[in-house]
């Protein structure tokens, strides 16, 4: 048996993420469990400054004078070339994993691949995620990568690792493609774990992704108010979501099936993750949490008694009146909802709900609104604006279903998107192959220019883009617009959210100038509304 040099390579990105990532991160922790030796490099962000970009950030946001609390920003990175090269030219490694996983993010992995085929001809890329599994035989014969791993690659990159240690052919391993002798080779099946519980914990390898620099990086750009969103604290408990959402393509991967750690190891999973690193805020990236109604509970409690703030997603028809009472004085900050839309025929062709759904959903959807905030719990409740089968008067509906349901308060927060066509997605499929856009950067939709690329959009003929943009940034102003709260209120509870933020995580004395500068700019956006 020959002992391959093996590397995990999270490709650098053109806008760097803030969080390491899920995928690779659980495939290298596996692989560690198994006893197989592996390089770690995480090019997203080992070779960047933060010292500078913080200072950067600070006059970016000094020079503003205005305070957008969670704008979510990130850092523009140039490709790291003559680094890259050195790294893979002193090591001459025999197999390199590495990542395809969004469309959005996908030239930056080409420009990965074709640096490693330059530089190290001889490595072995494999590589997989969401749009390397649709684009699979593509990307193959353009020669970019060597073997595409379809679905959920713990076990499968396993498999592959052993029988080329040991010589052997590749044609049994289900759930990949593959080239060999100049032609693209395709095993059936897919990717698939039962059992998350048979799985190594991410955070065993945390260190090797480089957390702390991930953590000072949220730092540089977030100043004091980096808790919300602590790379340490975001954390993944399920897989799979039974939904056939038109906009969504996380089938291709998960196939749809729901799957969730246990009780004994999610609770083992938090309190070994707080022991160790001690996260500042959990959030929790499940499509379906709190389908599992014993999860629910245990992290719940698990939370409480850690005392930490954490929020999650979810569907507005899992959470019941026992789960509310169990989220109850949990430390549960917010819940996001994607709602999508209040017109249950839209909901029903976009496959959110079922068609045996009747009005009674959105009475249903309203009173859990009012019995979280009842409780403390904000909901920040996402809408996508412009899907197929949508109504007109949509942005009418939606305010009028928010204010005959009185919901209209300080703990409810309302955002409204614009539906992106993302390849192997129904909206995908339903728009025109001339409309279609393949060139992959333009889904990077950053916040400073949400409307650069209306290609990537789905484009209903009943509404304009640029109207829909319209929406997204008026919507919150036209729900509290003659509403029983006032400037007043609004007024406290930004600066409320401001001090409890970000008081507590003042670490310098830029972060403490950052700190009263967000005052000032908040009270200054008070006055001069007045």
């Amino acid at each position: 048996m020959n002992t391959l040099k093996i590397c995990v390579l999270h490709c650098p990105k053109q806008y760097v993420v803030y969080s390491p990532p899920q995928g690779l991160m659980s495939i290298s922790a596996y692989l560690k469990s198994k006893n197989v030796e592996i390089d770690i490099l995480d090019a997203n962000i080992h070779y960047l400054d933060v010292d500078s970009l913080k200072l950067n950030s600070f006059n970016d946001f000094k020079n503003s004078e205005i305070f957008m609390f969670k704008t979510f920003t990130q850092h523009c990175m140039e490709f790291p070339e003559k680094e890259l090269e050195k790294y893979l030219t002193e090591h001459a490694f025999d197999v390199i994993i590495s990542d395809c996983h969004f469309s959005s993010t996908a030239n930056s992995s080409f420009q990965t691949f074709e640096l490693i085929k330059r530089v190290s001809p001889e490595s072995i890329i494999i590589c997989g995620g969401i749009h390397a599994t649709y684009y699979s035989q593509e990307l193959l014969n353009k020669g970019l990568i060597d073997i595409v791993v379809k679905g959920e690659g713990e076990e499968i990159i396993y498999q592959i690792i052993q029988n080329l240690e040991n010589g052997k052919s590749l044609e049994n391993i289900e759930g990949i493609d593959y080239f060999e002798d100049g032609h693209v080779k395709i095993n059936p099946g897919i990717g698939f774990i039962k059992d998350l519980n048979t799985l190594a914990p991410i955070f065993e390898v945390f260190d090797d992704f480089e957390i702390e620099k991930y953590r000072a990086y949220v730092k540089a750009l977030d100043g004091p108010f980096w808790h919300d969103r602590d790379p340490a604290g975001s954390i993944i408990l399920s897989r799979g979501c039974i939904g056939r959402c038109s906009f969504c393509n996380s089938r291709i991967v998960d196939q749809g099936k729901y799957r969730t750690l246990n009780e004994e190891n999610t609770i083992k999973y938090l309190k070994t993750l707080y022991e160790l690193y001690e996260p500042k805020k959990i959030t929790i990236y499940d499509a379906l949490f709190g389908a599992n109604k014993r999860q629910l509970k245990a992290v719940c409690n698990t939370m409480r008694d850690l005392k930490i703030p954490w929020e999650f997603g979810t569907r507005v028809d899992l959470l019941k009146t026992k789960d509310i009472e169990s989220l109850k004085g949990s430390y549960c900050r917010n819940i996001i909802f994607g709602f999508e839309s209040v017109n249950l025929d839209t909901l029903k062709f976009n496959g959110k709900i079922s068609h045996k759904k009747t009005e009674e959903y959105l009475t249903v959807a309203a009173k859990t609104f009012r019995k979280l905030m009842d409780v403390n719990i904000s909901c920040l409740v996402l809408f996508l604006f412009g899907l197929p089968k949508e109504k007109p008067t949509m942005y009418e509906d939606t305010i009028k279903f928010f204010k005959e349901h009185d919901l209209i308060c300080e703990k409810l927060m309302v955002k409204s998107f614009m539906p992106i066509a993302l390849p192997g997605s129904l909206l995908w499929d339903l728009t025109p192959p001339e409309q279609r856009c393949y060139d992959w950067e333009k889904y990077y939709i950053i916040p400073e220019n949400p409307l650069r690329e209306p290609q990537i959009f789905y484009r209903d003929s009943n509404f304009k883009i640029e109207e829909l943009y319209k929406y997204g940034m008026t919507i919150e102003k036209d729900l509290f617009e003659n509403s029983n709260i006032s400037d007043n209120d609004l007024f406290i509870r930004d600066l409320s959210m401001i001090i409890d933020e970000g008081y507590y995580a003042i670490e310098s004395e830029m972060d403490k100038e950052w700190f009263k500068l967000s005052v000032d700019y908040t009270v200054k956006k008070y006055l001069d509304s007045k």
